[in-house]
């Protein structure tokens, strides 16, 4: 062999050998499927009945998502509970006897009293993987609600919209008797169904009456008539100067009700903007 065949040979040899090093190292395909992890102890006597219902609430999902059980009772499962408990902001003291950790969301087991994933498993994965028309604005009837609040009599004007709500002005017996607004607030939550309801306000500016568009739900679970009248009831009489003092949150819904809380603070000043707008330029002749 002549050494230009040589030198050939060895730098045809040194790819094959770069290529080959290159294939191993490359990184395994990314998995992109919801990741859910449920940790439990070999040793807890309701662990049999709790993970019959994983087992129920994945089943649909099997293809779809990465799901595996882990027990915390050994070092490797226990290491991984606790930085799945750090990363999620669960603290130590409120670690569940069972944990269900659903892409960057966790349900929790404790004590045979809270049954979170029992009851909320189902529709959280439904939540995450299906999303509905939980992001979506729904259509209302703004004039069948403000004929129910102001009388048969009440007529509506559409106005211009404004942060993502819709304005209408309600005359009745010819008279300025006051708004109905779809409001809209959208809520960071993969879960959670965005705040949407309608507002009606009288012609001071009080709220007479808010009604939930998307229901109120605890992680996609709707929550009861008697709870969810008692919410929205504590926002009639407010008005754009009237501070709120404390909020009554729905337990395991706080977000949606912090996003009622803002919305409602939003809506009530843009219509004391456009009442302030609307009131009648004096002139210099006229008196105070």
């Amino acid at each position: 062999m002549t050494a230009a065949r040589a030198a050939l040979a060895l730098a045809a040899w040194l790819c094959a050998l770069h290529a080959h090093a290159s294939a191993e190292e490359k990184p395994a395909p990314k998995d992109d499927r919801l990741k859910v992890t449920v940790y439990y102890s070999k040793d807890d006597e309701r662990w049999p009945e709790v993970e019959k219902a994983v087992e129920e609430a994945v089943e649909p999902y099997r293809k779809i998502i990465h799901f595996e059980k882990v027990r915390y009772d050994t070092k490797e499962g226990f290491t991984r509970l606790a930085q799945a408990e750090k990363d999620l902001g669960i603290a130590p003291g409120d670690r569940g006897d069972v944990t269900a950790v659903i892409g960057h969301f966790a349900l929790i087991d404790k004590g045979g009293r809270r049954k979170d994933i029992e009851r909320y498993m189902p529709r959280v994965l439904e939540r995450m993987l299906m999303q509905n028309d939980l992001k979506e604005r729904r259509k209302t009837d703004a004039e069948a609600y403000a004929k129910e609040i102001f009388g048969e009599k009440a007529t509506l004007t559409k106005e211009d919209d404004a942060d993502g709500n819709l304005y209408h002005r309600v005359e009745a017996d010819g008279k300025f008797a006051g708004y109905i607004v779809d409001a809209y607030h959208v809520i960071w939550c993969p879960i959670c169904a965005d705040a949407q309801f309608l507002l009606a306000a009288n012609a001071s500016l009080k709220v007479k009456d808010v009604r939930a568009v998307h229901e109120l739900e605890i992680y996609g679970v709707a929550v009861d008539e008697e709870r969810a009248a008692k919410f929205l009831g504590q926002f009639k009489g407010r008005d754009p100067d009237k501070k709120v003092e404390t909020l009554d949150t729905i337990s395991g819904a706080t977000k949606t009700s912090l996003a009622y809380d803002k919305a409602i603070e939003k809506v009530l000043a843009e219509l004391k903007r456009r009442a302030g707008n609307a009131a009648p330029k004096k002139h210099e002749k006229d008196e105070p």
